[in-house]
């Protein structure tokens, strides 16, 4: 009798160290690439972006490399704006992109009034959904923000299916102008490029 209960318990035993083993295992992974992650982020050296279009009224803090500014002006539409053109994903081509737009703000239209209107706008394009709202303080400003997802195909290639898009749109007003801050990237790539954007928002400020 004793010996069918040691047989009986043999593969339980067994079956119980595999299971720890791999949870220790997964536990170990997750840990090393929080560290990689947290590492890199440390590494990212920042410089000071510097506009040549004195519309371009603020200043903050950019990667120094694998992040390149270039400065836009709107012709027929009134609007200033930079953007960082980041990394490239191989697969689809899509470019991760940060924004900072500056343009006149309409009479009468605060922040809040304003990302509604363009939330709606973006409301039409194929799987948008806004995921979370939220408000902050930037560039010593209130500001109000939109968490949002859409779907789009990759520009330059017909047969390649569509890919989940992720954005984030910041708002706020000052001295009569509206600005806009935005980060928008793959849905599975944007948890990598937030410390970009906040990093972004956090040294944002108004020259004097």
């Amino acid at each position: 009798m004793s010996m069918q209960k040691k047989n009986w318990k043999k593969p339980f035993l067994i079956f119980g160290v595999i299971i720890v083993t791999i949870t220790v295992g997964a536990c170990t992974f997750y840990f090393l690439e929080a560290q990689k992650i947290s590492q890199s982020q440390i590494m990212l050296k920042y410089v000071q972006f510097k506009a040549e279009n004195s519309s371009l009224n603020f200043t903050f803090e950019y990667p120094e490399t694998g992040w390149t500014p270039v400065e836009v002006s709107g012709g027929t539409e009134k609007y200033d704006l930079v953007y960082l053109r980041g990394p490239v994903h191989t697969e689809n081509g899509f470019t991760t992109l940060i924004h900072a737009t500056v343009r006149p703000l309409e009479s009468g239209k605060t922040a809040p009034d304003l990302l509604e209107a363009y939330l709606k706008m973006d409301s039409n394009l194929p799987k948008f959904k806004v995921l979370h709202k939220g408000a902050r303080e930037v560039g010593g400003e209130k500001a109000v923000s939109a968490l949002y997802e859409y779907e789009s195909f990759p520009l330059f290639s017909e047969k390649a299916p569509p890919v989940m898009l992720k954005g984030i749109r910041v708002y706020l007003t000052s001295k009569g102008r509206l600005y806009e801050l935005m980060l928008e990237t793959i849905g599975s790539q944007y948890d990598n490029y937030t410390p970009v954007f906040e990093h972004v928002l956090k040294t944002f400020q108004f020259k004097k």
